[in-house]
């Protein structure tokens, strides 16, 4: 079978998997929630299977209009929408293959992306970013970073411009007895996002110590080869930036890279 067939072979496999959806009275927003989820998949299938562009153009797919007393029309509409789009990558697959499988060799030969860098650079203007988002046009209402779950927020968002498979209800492995919610975790990068904002009653010591303890309890994550530690800091209550960063990262093994940022410094 030539390289073309297995891809338009796996395409069908998506294509029957949108199938298989059940829709019904009484199970609509189950259906749309299965739709949703098959989608991801199937971007991040058409990203692998032929290039990033065509995975673009397939996750910018949306119905024209939808009807708000019909919504297992609705779903169905969608539905034809996304199986039609992947029914003509079939059709060029079959026609034109030596086009679409340039594009997926293009995307082979292309330098692998630096997505540390990526991470870095938005952790290292949060606090910018933050700042800017208070001088709203007339005082409209803004996020003001107040909490841990400001930072969260706004860093999802941030995340958003160079990242696509973001998930934030992940369970972390037990760990000396117990296990929690990761903040962030970019599958494909297979890394792991913790946020921390300092206040008066969570310093130095005591983030310290809660991120050494992320660390450890990482170690068993099969998803999790690199642990980026963000403390938000607007008040400068971290006295020793250097050595807390110094004294994380040196848990770094084989198995996890442990890479602390702390903005501002």
């Amino acid at each position: 079978m030539s390289d073309a067939a297995d891809v338009s072979k796996s395409i069908q496999q998506l294509r029957d998997e949108l199938k298989s959806i059940p829709i019904g009275v009484q199970s609509t927003e189950s259906a749309f929630e299965r739709l949703r989820r098959w989608k991801e998949r199937a971007v991040h299938q058409v990203r692998i299977l032929i290039s990033e562009d065509e995975a673009n153009r397939f996750q910018q797919k949306r119905p024209m209009s939808f009807s708000m007393g019909d919504p297992g029309g609705n779903f169905v509409r969608e539905s034809i929408l996304y199986d039609a789009h992947l029914e003509s990558l079939q059709h060029e697959l079959k026609n034109n293959p030596d086009f679409i499988m340039n594009k997926k060799a293009e995307r082979k030969a292309a330098p692998p992306r630096n997505w540390i860098a990526s991470i870095e650079r938005i952790l290292s203007r949060f606090h910018t970013v933050a700042r800017q988002m208070r001088a709203r046009h007339e005082q409209r209402p803004t996020l003001e970073v107040q909490d841990e779950y400001d930072v969260q927020d706004m860093l999802h968002a941030l995340l958003k411009v160079d990242f696509e498979d973001i998930r934030t209800e992940e369970w972390t492995p037990s760990y000396a007895g117990g296990c929690s919610r990761m903040d962030f975790l970019l599958k494909e990068e297979q890394a792991v996002i913790e946020v921390k904002k300092t206040r008066p009653t969570l310093r130095e010591k005591d983030i310290g110590g809660q991120l050494l303890v992320d660390v450890q309890r990482y170690q068993g994550h099969p998803d999790c080869k690199s642990l980026i530690c963000f403390i938000y800091d607007p008040e400068g209550l971290i006295g020793n930036p250097r050595g807390l960063i110094n004294d994380l990262q040196k848990q770094s093994t084989s198995k996890i890279r442990v890479v602390v940022i702390i903005n501002p410094m």
